[in-house]
């Protein structure tokens, strides 16, 4: 069959929500039209707190993030794999409880998930001030951001805030707004993020002037760290199978393109590391693959990185890998109603929705039978 009478619109894959990350699949996926993303960066336009630019910082610091955690690298493989066990019929009951992992607090109610985005959030507004210097208000840059950051997000619960107010509260306004991504970056070189920082965060409240002042590398050194960290970094060199080849291929050419030392600090204080890089460097450490709806329909696919190279299939790949994750995350959790954002109302896959997290939708022209997800994820099943 040749096209289909499903009618082409414009796409809307995310319904309307901020932006989405799936770091250990290499993926970005935004809510803003490429075209305008395209004007944004290419004329001046007034600075809007929680605005497009700032929503793609963010997804890129969740990049970053993950590239850096061996907490994340694992966690990451688990979600992978678990997803296409489910997706093969499988129990759902493992894929549950490794999503909680995430969401688990600690004793001060904080979760890994709150690091995250705190540190995330928080990081993405740093890099905005430093381009707009000199233009700003008058005063404390982390009373500034305090203040946006609870007028956007004024629910104290929401994980944007939550660590980085709990942090303030540690450590005082200043030093939370220069070392929360620091502090977040080393927990999460363990396996219990949120307990490391439990600990970890009351000792660096009281020597937060000289921890600022040291390297990463030396704060690795000082904590007994930097030994551990350094064996795990050699296995991602040697090519050991200890993450999703959408985080750690990155990350080992990362490694060689940045070198290690420079790396780990960009890594620890992105904020300041990202703005001082070239093309090529800065596009090495974003998601491989972003996404985003086009103005005129369809969806843009811009690749960085890995996928830009000669492995003409990776991005290929990561889009296989979000579409089963997203089949799998629909069988564990039903919902009811369907969120399937693409054209083709006609699909036997479109009102189960399945398919919800797949992000290369064939056109009218070519017809929803063109679509390669029921028979690469759902074939699956047979």
């Amino acid at each position: 069959m040749a096209g289909c009478a499903c009618p082409d619109r414009h796409l809307d894959p995310l319904g309307g929500a901020a932006e989405l990350s799936f770091p250990w699949a290499g993926l970005l996926v935004l809510p803003t039209d490429y075209e305008t993303m395209v004007e944004l960066t290419t004329s001046l336009v007034p600075y809007r707190y929680g605005g497009p630019n700032q929503q793609f910082q963010h997804g890129i610091l969740h990049f970053v993030q993950a590239l850096g955690s061996p907490f994340l690298h694992r966690h990451g493989l688990r979600l992978l794999r678990m997803a296409e066990e489910v997706v093969g019929g499988a129990d759902p009951a493992e894929l549950r409880a490794e999503l909680a992992v995430t969401r688990r607090p600690n004793a001060s109610g904080l979760t890994a998930g709150d690091l995250l985005e705190s540190a995330a959030e928080l990081e993405s507004a740093r890099m905005t001030y430093a381009t707009l210097a000199g233009t700003l208000p008058a005063g404390s840059p982390a009373a500034l951001y305090r203040s946006q950051l609870h007028h956007a997000y004024p629910d104290p619960a929401e994980p944007r805030r939550k660590a980085f107010d709990h942090f303030a509260g540690v450590a005082g306004l200043d030093a939370a707004y220069e070392l929360l991504a620091l502090v977040t970056f080393l927990v999460f070189l363990g396996d219990d993020p949120a307990g490391m920082f439990d600990q970890l965060a009351p000792a660096v409240a009281k020597q937060a002037e000289g921890v600022a002042g040291l390297s990463a590398a030396q704060l690795l050194d000082r904590l007994g760290w930097a030994d551990n960290y350094e064996e795990y970094l050699d296995l991602i060199v040697a090519g050991e199978p200890i993450g999703t080849p959408f985080l750690v291929d990155p990350l080992r050419a990362a490694l060689a393109l940045h070198g290690r030392s420079a790396l780990i600090e960009t890594l620890a204080r992105p904020a300041t590391g990202l703005l001082a890089l070239g093309e090529d460097e800065l596009r090495a450490i974003e998601p491989p693959l972003i996404v985003y709806p086009s103005r005129d329909g369809g969806l843009v696919h811009h690749r960085n990185g890995l996928a830009r190279g000669d492995d003409s299939r990776f991005a290929y790949r990561i889009i296989a890998a979000a579409g089963t994750y997203g089949a799998a995350e629909r069988m564990t959790s039903p919902v009811t109603g369907g969120d399937a954002y693409c054209a083709h109302v006609a699909c036997p896959q479109h009102a189960g929705a399945l398919c919800h997290r797949w992000f290369l939708p064939p056109d009218s022209a070519e017809g929803h039978e063109a679509c390669s997800f029921p028979s690469l994820v759902l074939g699956a099943r047979s």
